[in-house]
């Protein structure tokens, strides 16, 4: 009997061990979840919300951006890059980067790395919606169209420094270096394959498995902050809708829902008193833009009047009253908290008989039948509905095209497939807070093929105006850079290549026990805190 006593103390003691243990992996266990699937890790492609913000955790950059201040100076901060310097003129940059950083395979990252993982940017084919923020670079026109086979503006100077020249000074190259295009790849792992699902970097984290709906990473050995680090993985569910997330978030089976929540007030989380308590709110509005993109290569919509009859027919605080209450009815494309946004601009007014006129004028006094792509998912839907019916009051007949992510991007990205596109659920939030982030990739001339330029906007002129303001890397000229951005987004107002809809706040919910570390607020800049989540966040 006394034996059959000990042994159970001991198996018991055992049992209560094991689950103490258990209990404590699992708080270094980060569970999370996005609305939509995840099309690729590769950080050359993935560009919306949520391969954007996973494949940020899998690599580093040359910069980071590290806090909410006003000048690239003071807002950029090194990351695999120990130093750098620029030149008199702002056209070369010379980096010093870190010489034991290793890739997630252990080879010890070298200055020629970062060179093949810009030049692969840039490549014809790779097709990187990313392309924009680094064509600047001396010699990328040879280099695309193949007359040489690399960039003669990226040197490698020595096997841990790197040398940029540009062909004029440009802010948004150093900021282009903080987004997941800047994330530095080794060659051998891409030439492998599979590189979209289980691409090899130098991040925080590394893929340990990637399987039907859920995407699960694991803390990198290599990295140089792995014993700093508060997670050994981060469990990606994917596909699960807002109500699907919301219970498990309630139920302790989620810390956080990184699918952003706007101010719908399907999903609006003040409308429950639970959820509220759980509420990380950014300080005023997103550096976002919810929009309708008028696609010009397809009829009627390459003629102005049509354009501006859309602008005037969409009752956008209809759409405000309804579903985003808390929203901010959108006059023009840059949000009232960017550099550049002209307070004096009003927008289209809401005016049915005008628009009507516009569109007689235009030879279409019975209206016409088009297509608005939208993806799939019930709130968005009926907020597409509601634009929808405003069309119909001046007889064009729309038909909504829900679809799901994968086929969503495809057609958007087709000059011939999507007449309109409305962008709710998809885009458009800055990856840093700076008017270059909504120039070049949605309406460059560049950004045309295979980018996110889903009106096809392709205006010389506009580009060299955007380009003359873009160069102005001077902080005391700031104000004068505000009225360049200014001069090249009321351009794009007056050809009427978006229907601006609203710019709206973004709430994260997360479980009582997870907490954002001191110094990491998300009040300050949302773009940095989605960028470093895995690093600001920790189970208390």
């Amino acid at each position: 009997m006394q034996y059959i006593i000990s042994f159970l103390v001991l198996f018991f003691t055992i049992v209560l061990l094991s689950n103490s243990v258990q209990a404590e992996n699992n708080k270094r266990i980060l569970r999370t979840s996005f609305n939509t699937e995840i099309l690729t890790l590769d950080p050359a492609i993935g560009y919306d919300w949520a391969n954007y913000h996973t494949i940020i955790a899998l690599g580093c950059r040359l910069l980071n951006i590290g806090n909410d201040s006003n000048t690239p100076e003071t807002m950029l901060t090194p990351e695999l890059a120990t130093s750098y310097t620029i030149s008199e003129d702002n056209k070369s940059y010379i980096f010093n980067l870190n010489d034991s950083w290793r890739f997630n395979n252990g080879r010890l990252i070298e200055a020629q790395d970062v060179k093949y993982s810009i030049e692969r940017i840039l490549a014809k084919n790779t097709n990187s919606p990313g392309a924009a923020f680094f064509e600047g670079i001396l010699g990328y026109e040879d280099f695309y169209t193949g007359k040489m086979s690399h960039i003669v503006g990226i040197e490698v100077l020595g096997p841990h420094q790197i040398k940029f020249t540009l062909k004029r000074p440009q802010v948004s190259f150093l900021f282009g270096l903080t987004t997941n295009f800047g994330i530095i790849v080794p060659q051998e792992e891409v030439t492998k394959g599979n590189f979209d699902r289980y691409p090899v970097s130098c991040g925080p984290f590394m893929v340990d498995s990637f399987e039907n709906n859920k995407l699960i990473l694991k803390a990198s050995p290599y990295h140089p902050k792995a014993t700093e680090q508060s997670w050994d993985k981060i469990i990606f569910f994917l596909k699960e809708n807002h109500n699907r997330a919301i219970i498990k978030l309630l139920k302790g089976d989620l810390d956080i829902i990184l699918s952003y929540f706007t101010t719908s007030r399907a999903v609006n989380p003040y409308n429950d008193e639970e959820l509220a308590k759980r509420l990380i709110q950014s300080d005023g509005l997103m550096l976002n833009t919810i929009f309708v993109a008028i696609n010009r290569n397809i009829k009627p919509f390459d003629n102005l009047k049509v354009r501006k009859a859309l602008n005037m027919a969409v009752n956008k605080k209809a759409i405000q009253n309804i579903f985003v209450g808390n929203a901010v009815v959108a006059t023009q494309v840059l949000p009232p908290n960017m550099l550049g946004h002209n307070p004096q601009q009003t927008g289209y007014p809401y005016d049915i008989d005008q628009a009507r006129t516009l569109l007689r004028e235009a030879g279409y006094p019975n209206g016409f039948s088009t297509e608005l792509l939208v993806l799939d998912e019930a709130w968005i839907i009926a907020v597409a509905r509601t634009i929808q019916a405003s069309l119909a009051e001046v007889g064009i007949q729309l038909t909504l095209k829900p679809v799901n992510l994968e086929n969503f991007l495809k057609l958007a990205a087709d000059p011939q497939q999507a007449p309109l596109v409305f962008s709710e659920g998809v885009a458009w939030i800055a990856d840093y807070p700076d008017p270059s982030n909504f120039y070049l990739p949605l309406f460059s001339v560049k950004s045309t093929k295979g980018g996110w330029n889903w009106s096809f906007y392709n205006n010389p002129n506009t580009d060299l105006l955007a380009y003359n303001a873009d160069a102005v890397v001077d902080p005391k000229l700031q104000t004068q850079r505000s009225k360049q951005w200014q001069t090249v987004f009321e351009q794009i107002h007056d050809d009427a290549a978006w229907i601006p809809l609203y710019h709206n706040q973004v709430y994260i919910l997360k479980a009582p026990d997870i907490k954002i570390k001191k110094g990491a607020s998300p009040y300050l800049n949302f773009s940095a805190f989605f960028s470093n989540y895995y690093e600001t966040l920790y189970r208390e």
